[in-house]
């Protein structure tokens, strides 16, 4: 006897074989607040192998959160990475996603650092603190809980015993600048794949945002 299936399990049956096309070698479409974001996305994708064909840079948060809908609704037949900064918007993730995406498309992974990428990197307490010369015990436990964590990491790079992090990461007094000029640079560098340098495994460990941002790709793409 043949089985006929509901619309339900059609449904169902439909976005399974999404989801196992996109563990296949597809090219992935990606936006992220800014440059060092996108350093941070492909350091991520790189772990597992996603390729992007373009991320978009969308020069702050406003403007990503105004193309966001349109992201969304690509994602109904390709996959997508969207990251974005909690920052002080909310009082937790869930609340956030609930204003700005309340509905997710089928192939798209949106997701929430909290409160900003910058926790991610110093989640990785021993390399950050081996890479950029400040102490360890300078460097939070539980970065997810800061209100600031850029404002944190400037702070620690003034601890900082290389002149040359000094330089590039602290912002010249009168500048106007939250960063120093070379910030992005040194968070690339930091990012390069290396045993010295951000490990995510160890991030994972001090960032519960991380986490679950991991768990949910991986779920995703099957690995």
């Amino acid at each position: 006897m043949s089985f006929c299936p509901t619309p339900h399990q059609a449904m169902v049956h439909s976005w399974f074989l999404r989801l196992n096309s996109i563990s296949a070698n597809m090219e992935w479409w990606g936006a992220v607040e800014g440059e060092t974001d996108e350093f941070l996305m492909r350091r991520l994708a790189s772990e597992f192998g996603i390729r992007f064909k373009v991320i978009y840079p969308a020069k702050g948060k406003d403007n990503l959160l105004k193309k966001l809908p349109g992201y969304n609704r690509s994602a109904h037949d390709r996959p997508w990475f969207v990251l974005i900064d909690l920052d002080r918007s909310f009082a937790c993730a869930p609340e956030a996603l609930k204003k700005w995406l309340p509905e997710r498309s089928e192939m798209m992974i949106f997701k929430i650092a909290v409160r900003s990428i910058e926790s991610w990197l110093m989640a990785d307490r021993e390399n950050f603190a081996k890479f950029f010369r400040v102490p360890l015990k300078s460097i939070p436990e539980s970065p997810d809980d800061l209100e600031n964590p850029k404002k944190r990491i400037i702070q620690l790079m003034e601890k900082s015993s290389s002149s040359i992090i000094r330089n590039d990461m602290i912002p010249t007094r009168g500048s106007g600048r939250k960063v120093g000029k070379l910030y992005s640079t040194q968070i690339q560098r930091f990012l390069m794949p290396g045993d010295t340098y951000w490990q995510l495994e160890k991030a994972m460990l001090h960032s519960e945002s991380l986490s679950k941002c991991i768990t949910n790709i991986r779920r995703f793409i099957g690995k």
